[in-house]
């Protein structure tokens, strides 16, 4: 899974990434893509383009690949981003590289397994970089 521009691809967030996304305030980010959350609660204050979704990891990446159809899902949230990786369906990963330093938050990764990538810088974005890590077989 890797992500792509927008136009092409479906968003798979977890429930407490998608209240982070409706904070922002203004219009929906993601305009008409389409966005599942991964979560078990109701969600009446979501925009048109988002469903909720409940199920194993495997289960939510086959569903977001039938939404994305030739493009890619974007796979959003340390936890489903774990799941993912743990069940080898991540192939590539940008990340996106902030000059901040947590003390605590949700890892990207919390998993037991290594996994290895081959990196490629692809530029900044202001004060941020992006990276592109693709999975080493």
């Amino acid at each position: 899974m890797a992500l792509a521009t927008l136009a092409d691809h479906a968003n798979q967030l977890t429930d407490r990434a998608f209240d982070v996304v409706m904070g922002f305030g203004g219009a929906w980010p993601y305009g008409p893509t389409p966005v599942m959350v991964a979560t078990s609660r109701a969600m009446p204050e979501a925009p048109a383009s988002v469903s909720a979704h409940g199920g194993d990891i495997r289960e939510l990446c086959r569903q977001a690949k039938r939404l994305a159809g030739a493009g890619n899902v974007y796979i959003d949230g340390g936890g489903l981003i774990s799941q993912a990786l743990d069940a080898d369906l991540v192939d590539e990963m940008i990340l996106t590289v902030a000059p901040v330093l947590l003390g605590r938050g949700v890892p990207i990764y919390r998993g037991e397994r290594l996994h290895r990538f081959e990196s490629r810088y692809l530029g900044a974005l202001g004060s941020k970089m992006q990276v592109k890590m693709t999975r080493v077989l």
